[in-house]
């Protein structure tokens, strides 16, 4: 069985004829003329022979319902397809996000040897690796929420302590225990700092001394003691217990990577590069499932959103625009790899700097060493492969 993507047009009709081995063999494009389309038939029955044919065009295009009829008495097997299916097949199957009419049609067969299919063509043998990656993700948000909360709720009722320059990392351990055990400044004053540090160090966070006087100086220095002061100290003294937990799953989380990217091809590859940290090389690892489901570098470049995205349908001009339907996951995992290779890799250096000598942005620098860091990945995974 071959299948054919038509990609119906006001004016001109693009087609992919495919194998059922997903190898096109065939492709052009034809006028929106009767003759024009009864000549393309027959060349395309003459050139599969006996061969059983489906066509799968889109079903929301009007113009391919006078043709409906007429190749049913042809014999061909028709399968329509919604224009929605086939920009998500396009993009998060195909993995790529140019739009074309060729590359509708495309898409188009794709999906029409997929029909009534059971498996799905594309591997993914890393979903526990995804399921963790993910799940951190959401606890580093959660994470940043409640501290965010944290810093809102203190300002209200303690504002030295917000505004000071010194205590900056409401993520540390010393300034969870000072919430979870002396939430009030009034208190925190009147203790003596022995006192302090005691109860500090039985709670397993150590505290500097010279952090632990500042601390009771800004204490001192409040002056804010709103209505409800309570119900602000008990909130602190919640949100500070809710982040230490979240930072304990964090590191558990952090383990559970490490013991599953221990026995991974792409993690060890990516973890021999200095720069590139545990929670990176398991994120892409994740994110790509597997090299396989590329089949060339710009596919790959283009699923991680650092590869313009070329647009044309019917008459309309061709154009440039940067990707917004990309992994986004993968795009910003490319640009920590980017940031630590720049700052630990001679040579990705010596890369940035002569993207920047040739008049480029730092963002715009930084995106071509991703895409630089993608060509590089992309070579050494297949090479291993074969």
């Amino acid at each position: 069985m071959v299948c054919i993507g038509l990609d119906v047009g006001r004016e001109k009709h693009d087609y992919v004829v495919m194998s059922q081995d997903r190898e096109p063999f065939l492709d052009g494009t034809f006028p929106n003329e009767s003759w024009a389309f009864s000549a393309w038939c027959e060349h395309v029955e003459s050139v599969c022979g006996t061969t059983e044919i489906r066509l799968a065009y889109e079903t929301a295009n009007g113009l391919a319902m006078p043709l409906d009829q007429f190749l049913v008495d042809r014999g061909w097997e028709l399968v329509t397809i919604q224009p929605c299916a086939v920009k998500s097949y396009r993009q998060n199957v195909l993995r790529q996000h140019d739009k074309t009419d060729r590359s509708d049609a495309w898409t188009l067969a794709h999906l029409g040897l997929q029909w009534n299919a059971p498996d799905s063509p594309r591997d993914q043998p890393r979903r526990a690796l995804r399921t963790l990656t993910r799940w951190r993700e959401s606890l580093v948000r959660s994470q940043t929420r409640t501290v965010n909360r944290l810093r809102q709720t203190t300002a209200a009722y303690w504002p030295e302590l917000t505004r000071s320059t010194l205590i900056t990392n409401y993520g540390a351990l010393y300034i969870m225990a000072l919430f979870e055990h002396f939430p009030d400044p009034k208190t925190l004053s009147e203790i003596p700092p022995t006192k302090v540090m005691e109860r500090f160090r039985q709670s397993g966070s150590r505290i500097p001394a010279n952090r632990l006087l500042l601390l009771q100086r800004l204490a001192r220095q409040n002056s804010v003691y709103p209505k409800e002061k309570e119900q602000l100290v008990m909130t602190a003294q919640l949100l500070a217990r809710r982040l230490k937990s979240l930072l304990q799953d964090i590191a558990e989380v952090d383990k559970l990577l490490e013991d599953l990217g221990r026995d991974d091809a792409i993690v060890k590859f990516l973890l021999s590069w200095s720069g590139v940290g545990i929670v990176t090389a398991t994120t892409y690892a994740s994110e790509i499932q597997c090299i396989d489901n590329f089949e060339s570098e710009s596919s790959l470049a283009s699923y991680c959103g650092l590869a313009l995205r070329r647009v044309q349908t019917g008459k309309s001009k061709n154009y440039n625009s940067p990707q917004r339907s990309a992994n986004r996951r993968l795009k910003r995992c490319l640009t920590q790899m980017a940031n630590g290779r720049r700052l630990y890799d001679t040579e990705s250096a010596r890369y940035y700097e002569r993207k920047r000598a040739e008049g480029k942005t730092h963002l715009q620098a930084n995106r071509c060493l991703a895409r630089h860091i993608t060509r590089r990945i992309f070579k050494s995974l297949k090479s291993r492969q074969a």
